[in-house]
C-alpha cells in the first residue's frame, strides 16, 4: 500500500462547526469541523475529523508546493463530505486512505503525478459527480480497497506519465466495487482491472475515445460488465489477457473500435469471458 506523509505543522485550523475559512496562508489547512472556503487555498488539506463536511464553494486547494503531494487527504476518517472543491496535487488530487464511508462529490481534480482521486484500504466510500483530468496516471483509482461506489464521474486525458494510464482503475485486490454511470475518454484505457481484482459491478458506463476501452488483466476473476457502452476508442474495445476467464459482459455495445478490433483474447480461451445477450459486438480477434 502507497503511503503519503502529511505534514505536522498546522497553517490554518478550522474549530468551529460551518464557519467560513479565509485561506490568506499558504501551507496545510487542517479541517476538524464544518468548513466553506470562502477563497483559494494555495496549499494542501488534510481533514482530521469524523463526521464533517469541506465545501469549497468552487474554490481551489492547490497542493502543487507542498511537501506531501496530495491536494486533499482524508486519512482514518468517517462520514466525512468533500464537495464543490476545484483540487491540484502534485502527486494525488483528492487521496482517501484508511477510510470509510465518506463522500467526495462535485469535485474537480487536474493533474498530479499520479491519480486525481486515489481510494486506498477504504471500504464504503462514495465519489459521485466528480471530474478527473489531465493527471499523470489515473483517474480514478482503487487500491486495495472495496464496497466502494463511484457513479456519474467523468475522467478525461489521463495518463500523460503512464502508458497504462486509466479513466477508472480498479487495482491490488480490490473487490466488490461499484461502477455505475461513468465517463471516459482520451485515457490510455477507459477501464482497468488488473491483476487479482474481483466481483466488481460496471453498470451503465461509457468507455469511449480512448486508446483502448477497456482491459482485463490476468486472474481479475468474477467481474461482471452490464450495459456498458464501449465505443470508437482509437485501438481495441476490450482487451482480455490469458486466464481471466470468468468474467460475465451483459448487454453492453462493443464496436466501432480500431484495429485489431472491438474485442481481442489475448492467447485465446483462456482469457475468453463469458458473453451474453450484447447488444452489439462487431469483431473478436485472438492472439498476441
Amino acid at each position: 500500500m502507497r503511503r503519503y506523509t502529511a505534514g505536522i505543522t498546522v497553517l490554518l485550523l478550522a474549530v468551529a462547526g460551518a464557519i467560513p475559512a479565509m485561506a490568506d496562508a499558504k501551507g496545510t489547512l487542517v479541517i476538524t469541523s464544518d468548513t466553506t472556503l470562502t477563497e483559494d487555498h494555495d496549499g494542501d488539506v488534510v481533514v482530521d475529523a469524523d463526521g464533517v463536511t469541506l465545501d469549497c464553494g468552487g474554490h481551489a486547494i492547490s497542493g502543487y508546493d507542498s511537501d506531501e503531494g496530495f491536494g486533499v487527504l482524508l486519512r482514518d476518517v468517517t462520514a466525512v463530505t468533500v464537495k464543490n472543491c476545484n483540487v491540484f496535487g502534485d502527486v494525488v488530487g483528492i487521496l482517501i486512505e484508511d477510510s470509510h464511508d465518506n463522500t467526495i462529490k462535485n469535485n474537480v481534480a487536474i493533474g498530479g503525478d499520479d491519480s486525481a482521486y486515489r481510494i486506498d484500504s477504504g471500504t464504503g466510500n462514495t465519489l459521485m459527480g466528480n471530474l478527473a483530468r489531465d493527471s499523470g496516471s489515473h483517474g480514478f483509482e482503487l487500491a486495495y480497497s472495496s464496497h466502494n461506489t463511484l457513479l456519474g464521474n467523468t475522467s478525461v486525458n489521463n495518463d500523460d506519465k503512464s502508458p497504462n494510464g486509466a479513466g477508472f482503475a480498479i487495482n491490488d485486490f480490490s473487490h466488490s466495487n461499484v461502477l455505475r454511470s461513468n465517463q471516459a475518454t482520451e485515457n490510455d484505457s477507459g477501464l482497468l482491472l488488473t491483476t487479482y481484482v474481483s466481483d466488481n459491478d460496471v453498470i451503465g458506463n461509457a468507455f469511449s475515445g480512448n486508446v483502448t476501452g477497456v482491459v482485463i488483466n490476468s486472474f481479475s476473476t468474477g467481474n461482471t460488465l452490464i450495459k456498458n457502452q464501449v465505443t470508437s476508442n482509437t485501438w481495441l474495445g476490450l482487451h482480455a489477457y490469458f486466464f481471466a476467464p470468468d468474467n460475465l459482459l451483459v448487454g453492453n455495445t462493443i464496436c466501432d473500435n480500431g484495429e485489431p478490433g472491438d474485442i481481442n483474447l489475448y492467447y485465446g480461451q483462456d482469457s475468453q469471458p463469458i458473453i451474453k445477450n450484447n447488444t452489439e459486438i462487431c469483431g473478436i480477434a485472438s492472439g498476441g
